[in-house]
């Protein structure tokens, strides 16, 4: 589950040629959120290597206006080759909890700065990846959404 990890820390899909997608980290991470999304998205930075086996540490700086609760949900869909390998929705409040991410339940609106350390499990099968991160809330307001390209 740490590639589950690596996703959801750049709240955390594929760096698309969306229309409204703001391209960051290099190329990327694409910011597929708009002005009434919860969470606005100012900044992710990428430090390390995006290769198998390696430690990767992610910057996020964005302005949380809304308060997420227990009950919000996070979408990943990870795809290779067109095909979904990976279509989880998982409570925010739980993953928050078990990647000690360093926030817990109810997040209050604030302003993020947030750096963590992810570890690339060596056994992920080469080739390029896309992936789509969604987070609701609870209320069925959206949170964010992110777009990720990535090759390993």
């Amino acid at each position: 589950m740490q590639f589950q990890s690596l996703f959801f820390t750049l709240f955390a899909a594929t760096q698309v040629a969306s229309q409204g997608c703001k391209s960051m980290a290099g190329g990327v991470v694409s910011n597929c959120g708009n002005n009434k999304d919860a969470f606005v998205i100012q900044n992710i930075k990428l430090m390390g290597k995006t290769t198998r086996g390696s430690e990767l540490t992610v910057k996020l700086d964005g302005i949380l206006r809304e308060t997420v609760t227990k009950g919000a949900k996070v979408t990943i869909k990870v795809k290779r080759r067109g095909r979904t390998l990976l279509n989880v929705n998982r409570d925010i409040c739980d993953l928050l909890t078990e990647r000690k991410i360093g926030y817990t339940c109810p997040v209050k609106a604030q302003k993020v700065s947030k750096t963590h350390k992810i570890k690339i499990p060596g056994y992920i099968p080469p080739g390029e990846y896309e992936t789509e991160v969604t987070g609701i809330n609870s209320n069925n307001r959206r949170i964010f959404k992110v777009n990720v390209k990535t090759t390993f």
